[in-house]
């Protein structure tokens, strides 16, 4: 159970309802929609880095779903891992991303950005060897909008990410 009440959308503002409505209701952003300014601007940063972003969708959910993994933030897994499913991500991707490194299904372009999301969590700066491995193996707007998304669900302060913040001190159900 949550530790405090989910916002309720019939008494939210029309763009709040609005931007809960496109994101199914989900608890997560339920819980985001106490702040309304602050839900808008998540999910247009999110919108962004998911729509209109270079990255390869199936790289984009592979990091997003790691690093929750990293973060310990099963709301995070369970969502992207369904979205990673939707965008080209296999079973077998999905099950061996908690030891990608001893897997055999993530090609080298995959492991490389896996190592890049260890290092932005873990170290909160990417090694230069994992940085050079990911920029031989991107364009820059692709290793660039990969560390934006990185950051986006990351926060300078814990290296967690801030859905996982929100989901996992406030007891957010799936």
């Amino acid at each position: 159970m949550a530790r405090i009440d989910y916002s309720d959308p019939a008494k939210a503002n029309d763009r709040t309802r609005e931007l809960l409505g496109k994101n199914r209701n989900a608890n997560i952003f339920r819980m985001m929609a106490h702040s309304p300014s602050h839900l808008e601007q998540y999910c247009r940063l999110g919108g962004a880095i998911r729509h209109k972003g270079e990255l390869d969708p199936v790289l984009r959910e592979l990091a997003i779903t790691r690093t929750g993994i990293l973060c310990e933030a099963p709301y995070e897994i369970v969502a992207h891992k369904r979205i990673g499913k939707n965008v080209g991500v296999t079973d077998a991707q999905n099950e061996a991303l908690e030891n990608w490194q001893q897997a055999t299904c993530f090609n080298e372009v995959q492991r490389a950005a896996l190592a890049f999301t260890d290092e932005i969590v873990k170290l909160r700066r990417p090694t230069d060897s994992t940085f050079n491995a990911i920029r031989s193996k991107l364009a820059a707007s692709n290793y660039g909008s990969q560390k934006t998304r990185a950051e986006h669900h990351t926060t300078s302060d814990t290296g967690c990410m801030s859905m996982s913040k929100v989901s996992r001190n406030f007891d957010v159900m799936m």
